[in-house]
């Protein structure tokens, strides 16, 4: 029997899932019976076994993925090293990103965090400024955060939200998501009219909608999404 953590809810069927730290959650019912939650566990145990393999994997890539001198990252797919500098200042100028010596890695991606919030801001207003007329537009603020799981958003007040994660992406991908927001402006859902003004401005968005998924994670594997 595969090990699990177990947790009732009023609710009225049984699920599982595998976390981040690879463990086997299950959730049920307060009546059923453990008998019916093992029998159910069972049945899912091809499932259980092949995600809990690869969260493990995933697990062991964020553990080796470590950021040192030299390392190369990117923006806008361009690469660009890092450099290990005396003292505490850190920044992108341009050719590269120079942090200070002596941090841990959580430390070192939390800096890296805040420089590349810094570029995206720089990055994606100017696309948004650029964008907004071509869609004859009005947004609202635009702001930079570290949302785990959309590369953008929009209010119902039109404000513009922007995960930094994005200014890792192609240029084509950055544009695709800035319009992407700009056209729920005009229409605060995904109808066949939202995808339409999409369309118009960005043909090729079906391609570039599937490549984010990638993109997405490989960031994950790499533990950027933690941050």
């Amino acid at each position: 029997m595969v090990e699990y953590i177990l947790t009732r809810f009023k609710r009225k069927s049984i699920s599982v899932n595998i976390g981040k730290d690879a463990k086997v959650y299950v959730k049920a019912p307060i009546e059923v019976p453990i008998s019916c939650i093992e029998n159910f566990i069972v049945s899912k145990s091809s499932w259980i076994e092949k995600n809990v393999e690869l969260a493990n994997e995933i697990i062991k890539q964020k553990d080796n993925f470590i950021i040192k001198e030299g390392h190369l990252l990117k923006i806008l797919e361009e690469n660009y090293p890092v450099h290990v500098i005396k003292g505490n200042n850190y920044g992108f100028d341009g050719e590269v990103f120079y942090v200070p010596e002596k941090l841990s890695q959580n430390e070192l991606k939390s800096c890296l965090v805040e420089i590349y919030k810094v570029i995206a801001k720089s990055i994606i207003t100017t696309k948004v400024n650029k964008f907004s007329k071509i869609m004859d537009v009005e947004p609202g603020n635009i702001k930079i955060n570290s949302a785990k799981t959309r590369w953008g958003s929009c209010s119902g007040e039109n404000n513009l939200n922007f995960t930094w994660k994005l200014i890792m992406a192609s240029e084509k991908q950055v544009d695709y998501v800035v319009i992407h927001e700009l056209a729920h402006i005009k229409e605060h859902n995904h109808s066949e009219k939202f995808w339409k003004i999409v369309c118009n401005i960005f043909p090729d968005y079906k391609k570039i909608k599937k490549s984010l998924v990638d993109l997405h994670y490989g960031l994950y594997k790499e533990g950027w999404n933690d941050l």
